[in-house]
């Protein structure tokens, strides 16, 4: 029951932030959407390098070290975090301007960026806390609180206070401040943090965290290049269609995320447990089967209401909607990545999801510089052979790892 509500409300706030995304899409034209796109880029890639992507080590260490070794690896994360912010600080406050040049975007956007991130990670801190506790009301409270704040200040900035797509950034800035505070708050109110961090702890959470940079820079270094190359390629019009295409792909991603933030702590309490090897062989199993049958509703939901959203109430959009049938197929492949993919996170996997998710990413880059001057039809194809080829060796990676784990 809690699992079903904790994917109710996460699939609510990310339902709440495709409801902006159309709305928005009214009053921004294609070529500020396009801009706008970039800056998420930035946002993007400063994300993995903020923490060195260790955040995620959280809900491991809850299940693996408990007590004061659990705090302990959460002062790591916060102190790697703010090793990184120094750092990224002092090459933008040296570089900024040609960075902003290069990303065309004002300076001071940059700093933004930065904050955001720093914000992001406090309260994906938070929101991990609520799920492993089961705090089901308040997870829902805080999670869809929150969206319906970002939506309706969106719709104020842009809309009322004419900022178009700038207003959307500020929006991004100040729910980013003010649930970063409350993550700090909250977890510093609870007493995880400790004052006896040790260097060898330390290791083990960067060790964990690292692998996996390359591993999320895969999506920046996909979509991210993808929008500059474009960009060089066509217009700064086109950046906007095709980004659109992406971002209503990405509410097919929405869907696996949602459903996997629940799935993957299910999973991670089976591994966890004293059941016998078939038993948990068995629940997994099951699981997978009914995660991956809600992964197939709700991909052709997506893709029918998509489509015919698009065609009625957002006409200047049209001309995205045949990129957008072709890069949901690997939407929904990255569903299914999402059904194998937490065994090898469990099991300290990290390096071998690593080198498959960015090897094919240098792949998918590779491919998306010959070809992207032709036609970006050409760039969404390639969105779903990366992706297939992912989800394949993946699946392989997950199957004999559980063999080896769970043997009879």
């Amino acid at each position: 029951m809690n699992g079903t509500m904790f994917s109710m409300f996460s699939f609510i706030n990310r339902g709440i932030s495709f409801v902006l995304l159309i709305i928005l899409a009214r009053y921004i034209m294609p070529a500020e959407y396009g801009r706008l796109s970039l800056f998420n880029t930035i946002v993007q890639l400063l994300g993995f390098f903020i923490a060195l992507s260790c955040q995620g080590y959280f809900t491991i260490s809850y299940f693996q070290r408990k007590g004061e070794l659990f705090r302990q690896d959460v002062s790591s994360i916060v102190l790697i975090m703010a090793g990184c912010t120094v750092v990224c600080s002092v090459i933008l406050l040296f570089s900024q301007d040609a960075l902003a040049r290069f990303a065309e975007l004002p300076p001071l956007y940059l700093w933004f960026a930065l904050i955001i991130c720093v914000g992001e990670v406090f309260f994906y801190l938070l929101m991990d806390l609520m799920r492993i506790q089961e705090k089901v009301l308040r997870y829902g409270l805080l999670s869809c609180g929150f969206a319906v704040i970002s939506f309706a200040l969106s719709i104020y900035m842009v809309v009322y206070k004419g900022l178009n797509w700038e207003g959307r950034i500020y929006t991004h800035l100040i729910i980013a401040v003010v649930s970063g505070l409350l993550g700090f708050g909250v977890l510093a109110y609870k007493r995880l943090f400790s004052r006896h961090v040790t260097w060898e702890g330390t290791k083990t959470v960067i060790k964990w965290g690292v692998p996996l940079i390359p591993h999320h820079a895969t999506g920046w270094i996909k979509q991210g290049c993808d929008r500059f190359i474009i960009n060089g390629a066509h217009s700064i019009e086109a950046v906007g269609v095709f980004s659109f295409a992406l971002n209503m792909t990405s509410i097919v991603n929405m869907i696996g995320m949602a459903f996997n933030q629940t799935n993957s702590v299910t999973i991670y309490q089976i591994l966890a447990s004293d059941k016998t090897a078939k038993e948990k062989k068995t629940f997994l199993k099951r699981q997978t089967r009914n995660i991956g049958l809600i992964y197939t509703i709700g991909y052709v939901a997506v893709l029918v209401f998509g489509t015919a959203l698009v065609f009625w109430a957002l006409p200047k959009y049209r001309p995205s909607l045949p990129y957008f049938w072709i890069t949901s197929i690997s939407g929904y492949l990255n569903c299914l990545y999402y059904l194998f993919v937490n065994y090898l996170f469990y099991y300290h996997k990290n390096s071998n999801i690593m080198m498959i998710t960015f090897l094919t990413a240098v792949l998918h880059l590779g491919m998306s510089l010959l070809l992207t001057r032709y036609s970006l039809y050409w760039t969404a194809v390639i969105y779903v052979i990366s992706q297939a080829i992912v989800l394949i060796l993946i699946a392989r990676q997950s199957l004999r790892v559980i063999r080896e784990k769970l043997a009879d």
